[in-house]
């Protein structure tokens, strides 16, 4: 449940953060799209000119419409998990931060995950019951040995007797319908064959999701500090391009392209910031107990 949570607040960071970027965008592109308007009207910009800068600013439009609805679904499923419903306010105003006693080494991660996996406590359950059963099975087809001791008062053959002893050892069997018994534990040790098959395969893929979630982890860190850079970089130039357009150096399509690779340089920098944040709690989950999550 808790990882569904972490991967649903992930769903809807993205789309948040997305949003946030495209309704900027529009605002980028509607300026740009009244600026040439004007231009044209006064003889200086062409009509192709407004027609790029109209189907850019639809486009934009289209996106956001599609990111909104990300977002409300989303929020739906948050609402789900949760039991209660939740606004677009109240996760803005959450905060997000890091986990703060997230170890990165994947030794520790990938033990930890085994340790408090609730697929692998289910195997080991399973595992024991199926073990259970068989020394159940095994039991049903070996004879019980009992003791008994007697001890008989007034004979009624022999009169003026006195008290008789007696010690009796025993053997009774309850094998049930034939051969039956045996085939049980036969299908029962087949029962803990599969669920050691299936403890293995849930280990396995513990292991595989903590080291894959890490590597990923890993390459968010690497990209975030290039993504910054290049957002300022993006947002230089887009700033430059609209003054050298004004003299004549840089053509409409020129800023219109800055403008739209601002835009993509905004939107994969969300991406990995959220990427970063979902990723760092999944492996925080994957690696505590459900006490200290919620606690």
């Amino acid at each position: 449940m808790a990882l569904r949570v972490v991967q649903a607040y992930g769903e809807w960071l993205t789309a948040s953060l997305q949003k946030e970027t495209l309704e900027t965008s529009e605002q980028r592109h509607l300026k740009l799209f009244e600026r040439v308007r004007r231009r044209m009207e006064g003889g200086v910009s062409t009509g192709s000119d407004l027609q790029l800068a109209s189907g850019r600013l639809q486009s934009v439009k289209a996106d956001r419409a599609a990111i909104e609805a990300r977002e409300r679904s989303a929020i739906a499923v948050l609402s789900e998990l949760s039991g209660r419903s939740l606004t677009v306010s109240e996760l803005a105003n959450a905060r997000r931060n890091l986990p703060q006693e997230l170890v990165l080494l994947e030794a520790n991660l990938v033990n930890s995950a085994l340790s408090h996996s609730p697929s692998i406590e289910r195997a080991d359950a399973e595992v024991e019951a199926a073990r259970a059963e068989i020394k159940t099975r095994r039991a049903q087809t070996r004879p019980d040995v009992f003791l008994r001791f007697e001890r008989q008062f007034n004979n009624l053959q022999f009169a003026n007797q006195g008290p008789d002893s007696r010690v009796l050892v025993g053997v009774r069997s309850q094998l049930g319908a034939g051969l039956s018994s045996y085939s049980g534990i036969a299908e029962a040790q087949e029962t803990v064959s599969a669920a050691l098959a299936f403890r293995r395969s849930a280990e396995l893929s513990i292991r595989e999701q903590v080291r894959s979630d890490l590597a990923l982890l890993n390459s968010f860190e690497i990209r975030l500090p290039a993504l910054q850079e290049a957002t300022r970089t993006a947002i230089e130039i887009y700033e430059s391009y609209q003054r050298q357009f004004l003299t004549g150096r840089k053509s409409w399509l020129d800023v219109m392209n800055s403008a739209r690779d601002l835009q993509q340089a905004r939107l994969q920098l969300v991406d990995v910031t959220a990427g970063h944040l979902t990723l760092s709690w999944r492996l925080y989950v994957l690696a505590n107990p459900p006490q200290a999550i919620g606690g």
